[in-house]
């Protein structure tokens, strides 16, 4: 008889699952690394119940469990079950972990920031809890690792070409549940919040430079595509954003240009392109929508490319 476990996140306040990097980082993949760890490779067969989380989040859920091969449904109204105390999954927030954990501090060579993070209180909270995070950062990099691999794997992607190019992520369009009168509880998507201006035209200017580059729309694509084109890539230029969460999928060693459009050093961020051994460049700007043209990426690219 199979069990029934409900995945539903009792932790929402602390980052919405309707919006991509918590929702696979706090409650998709670890569900899905979950389910491998613990009845997969024990041979125990169990019907999950996911969260509603959205229109834009709901296919990715369907997606992975299709691919995994999952007993599933999507149930609007998880979180009222009785039953949710007996058969709970209650998963661990990767989102969360990476905020307190410190593999960047082990990672300044590849850390190239203008943002004066260390003067910050929060990175100062990080150093004081060192090695009190120690365990739950070791549990934490297995997982991300071992959930990179699992789907790589899965989805089978093609040898690396010579040619690679740079993606330069663009931004989704907000669909109509994140606006003011829609469902999401909490409002705003893509372009909304952030994105660069021109990307065309800085395409434009890269290619003039030399420089191999091509614009990809993460939101336009499964996630399936979205795997084989950040595995595939010699690096990323993107506006700080939820999109990131696919440096999950690039090659160790990547390249990764990001622009940090908020007052605030994204230290899980970070932490987890530490974890996966990438080399990260973070600029600063003080729009929410930079000029592409005006960062020059080029030269960015030239010096730590």
């Amino acid at each position: 008889m199979k069990q029934v476990l409900f995945v539903y996140d009792r932790f929402e306040k602390r980052g919405s699952n309707e919006h991509f990097w918590h929702f696979m980082l706090g409650y998709l993949l670890p569900a899905i690394q979950h389910y491998h760890q613990y009845y997969y490779l024990k041979e125990i067969e169990v019907q999950f119940v996911f969260e509603d989380c959205g229109p834009a989040m709901n296919p990715v859920t369907e997606e992975l469990a299709q691919l995994f091969g999952l007993d599933y449904t999507i149930d609007q109204q998880l979180q009222q079950k009785e039953q949710l105390s007996e058969n709970a999954v209650v998963l661990p927030r990767w989102d969360k972990v990476l905020q307190r954990t410190s593999f960047f501090l082990f990672w300044p060579s590849r850390l190239h920031t203008d943002f004066p993070f260390k003067s910050t209180k929060k990175y100062k909270d990080i150093r004081k809890g060192l090695f009190r995070n120690l365990w739950s950062g070791y549990l934490l990099r297995r997982s991300v690792l071992q959930m990179r691999r699992l789907l790589i794997d899965k989805v089978g992607v093609e040898n690396v070409d010579e040619t690679a190019e740079y993606l330069l992520i663009k931004r989704s369009e907000m669909p109509s549940f994140y606006a003011a009168d829609g469902g999401a509880k909490k409002k705003g998507y893509g372009v909304f919040r952030r994105s660069f201006q021109d990307l065309d035209a800085g395409q434009n200017t890269l290619s003039q430079d030399g420089i191999a580059a091509k614009i990809f729309e993460p939101g336009k694509h499964t996630l399936s595509k979205q795997v084989k084109k950040f595995n595939a890539a010699k690096g990323v230029v993107a506006v700080r954003g939820a999109d990131l969460v696919n440096i999950i999928w690039l090659r160790p060693g990547t390249r990764v240009f990001m622009i940090n459009t908020k007052n605030n050093p994204p230290f899980h961020f970070y932490n987890l392109a530490a974890i996966l051994g990438l080399k990260l460049v973070e600029r600063c700007t003080d729009s929410h929508f930079p000029a592409f043209q005006d960062l020059q990426i080029s030269e960015l690219i030239e010096t730590y490319g």
